[in-house]
């Protein structure tokens, strides 16, 4: 079964809404080391 977070924390309102800082969409360090962790450990075919 599958437990889905309390709805009362999403709003519709994004001035009010979280969402992570920009350099995470476009920084290159952090993409790199997001291929490495996912991608690295296993051959992808």
């Amino acid at each position: 079964m599958t437990i889905l977070p309390d709805p009362g924390r999403f709003t519709d309102d994004p001035l009010s809404a979280y969402t992570l800082p920009g350099r995470y969409y476009f920084d290159p360090e952090i993409y790199k080391q997001e291929q490495q962790q996912i991608f690295y450990r296993t051959w992808q075919y």
